[in-house]
């Protein structure tokens, strides 16, 4: 099978792309991937990804602009590898590698077809969304019309990460059939969260005290992720609660502009800029709360790890992290059932609502039998939901299905 990405940085996507070839690899799948260039400042997982054995190619001109040379060029190298590798699936991941794969699949089926050849079986997954939040209306019309086009036109099976954002697909922006649609949900590596280290020593590393209540927030700093409203739920919370010690974990081109904005707010003493970290358990293990104030996610990789690392989660009510943090499922791919959790795994604030994040945060810190509770319900939901054993049967089963038919 052949699987393409926008590029591997180290953000949640392409985590997931690098965990399914190693994995699927061990259930008998031959996997290239094909990825794009990681621009200067972002943390490039390719070498991880050939470490584990991945047959990784790189497609250089695969970016996230647009760029009708560029974006030509990666086409024809997408359609060259397609030609060679002569994959049974092509699945893509993120926008860009989704417009461009599906295309080139589809024109290949094409052929295929005419010489009475055995189609590639096509799959997307929609890990978030350029559907709202991200560009002006006539822009953000213009990506809406191609996904709806690619949906219906160039998928086998569009793969979404929760029951929320299966509704977006279906129902709200009408991207794809529902027949075609199937919840999958994110799942991730648990053994590095399985014994934490000691928090002292990411703790020491930044200047906190021992006695200060640490809320962390861990991602590319990006627009859609929102730290600027993490910053001014902060500045709320000067007062309110003065052990409050708030650290962003992540890079991006962003990053100087949210110093300037600590020290604009008058809490430039209280922030932390960790960087870039690669010792997620170091990282976890030094937080008393997880923080997403995000304008739009899929199913945010930052959650799931903080619920592995029983850490408790306060984050902005949009995409999937509703059914991340309230819900449970149960049942294969094909007939997966929702339920409301009775055991809530995070707190949610309005999106956009600077006091309604800090008033979550505050509620943790007073409370130390809801930090308890959240904490042990997260732990367990993490574990028996969101391991990498039942997202590889999951995609397996998918893929299995789709030959068959």
């Amino acid at each position: 099978m052949l699987r393409i990405i926008s590029r591997l940085n180290a953000g949640g996507p392409a985590r997931h792309a690098v965990w399914l070839a190693e994995g699927l690899g061990r259930l008998g799948w031959t996997t290239r991937l094909l990825a794009g260039r990681v621009p200067p400042g972002e943390d490039d997982l390719s070498g991880f990804a050939r470490e584990k054995g991945i047959d990784v190619a790189d497609v250089p001109e695969l970016s996230r602009d647009v760029d009708l040379r560029r974006d030509r060029a990666a086409l024809r190298r997408i359609a060259a590898a397609i030609e060679e590798f002569e994959p049974d699936v092509v699945h893509t991941h993120t926008a860009k590698a989704g417009f461009l794969g599906r295309w080139a699949a589809r024109r290949a089926n094409r052929s295929r077809r005419a010489s009475g050849k055995r189609p590639i079986r096509v799959v997307h997954t929609f890990h978030g969304n350029v559907l709202s939040g991200y560009f002006s209306a006539p822009k953000t019309a213009v990506f809406r019309g191609i996904e709806r086009y690619l949906g219906r036109n160039a998928s086998d099976a569009i793969v979404v990460l929760s029951p929320q954002q299966r509704a977006e697909i279906v129902e709200r922006f009408r991207i794809a059939p529902s027949q075609r649609t199937f919840v999958i949900p994110l799942a991730i590596d648990l053994t590095e969260f399985e014994r934490l280290p000691s928090a002292e020593g990411f703790r020491s590393g930044l200047g906190l005290e021992p006695g200060d209540f640490v809320v962390g927030m861990i991602g590319r700093v990006a627009p859609i992720k929102n730290h600027e409203l993490f910053l001014q739920a902060a500045a709320r919370l000067e007062k309110r609660l003065p052990s409050a010690r708030f650290v962003i974990v992540g890079g991006g081109a962003g990053l100087e502009a949210l110093q300037r904005l600590a020290a604009g707010l008058g809490i430039a003493s209280r922030v932390r800029f960790a960087g870039v970290r690669t010792d997620l358990a170091a990282v976890y293990s030094g937080l008393d709360v997880v923080a997403l104030t995000s304008r739009n996610e899929g199913t945010p990789l930052a959650l799931i790890e903080a619920m592995a690392a029983a850490r408790p989660v306060v984050a902005t009510d949009v995409g999937g992290v509703r059914d991340l943090l309230t819900r449970g499922w149960e049942g294969p791919v094909e007939a997966r059932r929702f339920f409301d959790s009775p055991r809530p795994r995070g707190l949610l604030a309005a999106s956009g609502n600077a006091e309604a994040v800090a008033a979550c945060i505050e509620r943790l810190a007073v409370d130390a039998g809801l930090r308890d509770a959240l904490r042990a319900a997260g732990r367990d939901y993490a574990v028996r939901f969101h391991g990498l054993p039942r997202l590889l049967q999951d995609v397996d089963r998918l893929y299995r299905r789709l030959l068959a038919n």
